[in-house]
Order: C-alpha cells, then sequence, then structure tokens
C-alpha cells in the first residue's frame, strides 16, 4: 500500500505475477521437461540437448541450460525444435548454475565458480574455494544460490555449506544434520534455495535410497535442521518407495517443490516425482515418471516459471 503523503507527485508502478510451470531436467530422458501448475500436464520443453545438468533462467524467463561438455547456453528456438546456443563455460567438473543479483550466470564445477557475462559474452573465474574440507573422498560443489544481500552460498556434497561474502570473504556458513548417514552412503548436498521465511532449503541426494531428505537452516547458519524424509513422503504420497531429493524451488505462495528419484539405483527407471509441500505443511505429488540419473545426480534441478 502508499500513502499518498509519502509519495506526493511521483507515478507508483507496479507488477502482479503468478506461476504458470515448473522446469526441471531428466538425464536419462535426454528432455527438459515442464508441468503446468494449472493442469499437472508434463510435456517435452526441450529434447535431444544431451546430458544436461544444472539449469537457470533470467528475469525474462530465458532458459540457459550446462551440457555434458561443461558448455553453457540458452535453449532457443520454436516449440518442438529447441536448440542449445553456447554462451560460455563452465569449470571443469560443471555442476549447477544460478542467475547471480547482476544478472550473469554463475556456474559451478570442482571447487570453482565461472561467471558469465550474458551483455559482455565473458567468461571469468569468480571465486575457488580454498577452505572445503569434506570427509568424503575429498570436496566438490553440487550446489549454489545467492541471498538477497548478494552473498553466493556453495554446497559441498557433504556435509557443508560455504558462504562467499560480495568482497570473496569465504566461511563456513552450515553443515547437515547427519543423523544417520555416513560417507558409505554417498550423501550429496544437491538443491539449494532460499525461502520465504529466510532460511536456506537443501536437498540431499545419497546413494543410500532410504535415506535423502530436505533440511534448512536460518539465517545465521549451523547445524541445519531435517524437514522431510522417505517417512513423510510415503505418509502422502504411499507411490513412494525411495527418497533421494535433487532440485529444490520455492513458488510465490511459499510453496516448497521439489523432486525425488524414487528408485532402487541405477535402474533407469522412469519412476522420478515433482512433489510439493503446501505452507501448511501438506505435500503433493506433481508429476511422476521422471527417469533422473544416478549416481551422478545433477539433473532434477528445479525453476519456476511465472509471468
Amino acid at each position: 500500500s502508499l500513502t499518498s503523503a509519502s509519495h506526493c507527485g511521483l507515478t507508483a508502478t507496479f507488477e502482479l505475477r503468478r506461476e504458470i510451470s515448473l522446469v526441471t531436467t531428466a538425464y536419462n530422458d535426454d528432455t527438459v521437461w515442464e508441468i503446468d501448475l494449472g493442469t499437472g500436464t508434463r510435456t517435452a520443453y526441450a529434447t535431444g540437448l544431451g546430458s544436461i545438468s544444472g539449469i537457470a533462467n533470467d528475469a525474462r524467463g530465458q532458459l540457459y541450460v550446462v551440457d555434458g561438455t561443461c558448455g553453457v547456453g540458452r535453449v532457443v528456438g520454436p516449440d518442438g525444435a529447441r536448440t542449445f546456443e553456447r554462451v560460455g563455460d563452465a569449470p571443469a567438473g560443471c555442476s549447477r548454475m544460478t542467475i547471480g543479483p547482476d544478472g550473469a550466470l554463475y556456474v559451478a564445477g570442482g571447487l570453482s565458480v565461472n561467471r558469465i557475462d550474458l551483455f559482455g559474452g565473458t567468461t571469468s573465474t569468480h571465486t575457488t574455494l580454498t577452505t572445503a574440507s569434506s570427509p568424503c573422498s575429498g570436496a566438490f560443489l553440487t550446489g549454489l544460490t545467492f541471498d538477497a544481500a548478494g552473498a553466493l552460498y556453495l554446497a559441498e556434497h557433504w556435509p557443508n555449506v560455504y558462504r562467499v561474502a560480495p568482497d570473496g570473504t569465504e566461511s563456513l556458513f552450515a553443515d547437515a544434520p547427519l543423523g544417520a548417514l555416513t560417507c558409505g552412503d554417498v550423501p550429496w548436498n544437491e538443491g539449494l534455495t532460499f525461502g520465504p521465511d529466510g532460511r536456506l532449503y537443501v536437498g540431499v541426494f545419497p546413494s543410500n535410497n532410504q535415506a535423502g531428505f530436505v533440511w534448512s537452516v536460518g539465517a545465521s547458519g549451523g547445524t541445519g535442521t531435517a524437514l522431510l524424509g522417505l517417512a513423510e513422503l510415503r505418509a502422502a504420497v504411499p507411490s513412494t518407495t525411495y527418497a533421494g531429493i535433487h532440485g529444490v524451488s520455492f513458488g510465490l505462495d511459499g510453496t516448497l517443490y521439489f523432486t525425488n528419484q524414487n528408485t532402487a539405483s541405477s535402474t533407469l527407471e522412469p519412476l522420478g516425482q515433482v512433489l510439493a509441500r503446501e505452507p501448511s505443511g501438506t505435500i503433493r505429488l506433481l508429476a511422476s515418471g521422471l527417469n533422473f540419473d544416478w549416481p551422478r545426480g545433477y539433473d532434477g534441478d528445479l525453476i519456476v516459471n511465472t509471468e
């Protein structure tokens, strides 16, 4: 709301937005999928682009992806004939990607993050973590996101999340609640996103197919708190057999969207799910039948499309 006393003589412009769909990737389908939030219909947004890992979209809704050669490009063209138009390169070992507050693409790989200037067309190294120290077979990055103040958060596969301030200062921000998980379960912190409550939410994908879960941590960091896992998924959606969470993303109303592997191992079965946890706590199945990758698991990231 605006008052005339505080805005006398000024013009106020309002923008209304609504959610229309979710976009996710399924490695074994070789497909970028779009899920209509009104009807639940799942359609192929793009096929034949190769092994897609990270995805992101800019303020205009332009979709960007990371391909199997660690090339970064925009997805262009009409329905049924979309193609990959290269704009830059991700670091070796490429994983996930996000749009920064400056409108540039930030792409993780190994322990480095590249910045791709979409206006100038240049790729540079934004940061390389020097403090990462995972006890599980060495550290590598599996997720990234920005907060509202412009700090970059980077998840190593297990168990830590690091914060890189706008001035480049890096620090340990949070660690996952370990529960019964060990390095032998090969757990990965995958999707990262901030919720409307200011907390950071993280999806965990382990090779232990019973143990995937979503955890969150407050703005001050520390050890996270488990939010939901296999027990909650089975209770809400009885067709759920296994838990391995890939991507996480929030809707405008505070609904948490996430993807679940839902296979026993590398079975190449189309059992993957897209689910929603409403602010009330109710969990709903939005779509199923996706063939997510195992064990690499960089697919299944989620974007909420709005108009």
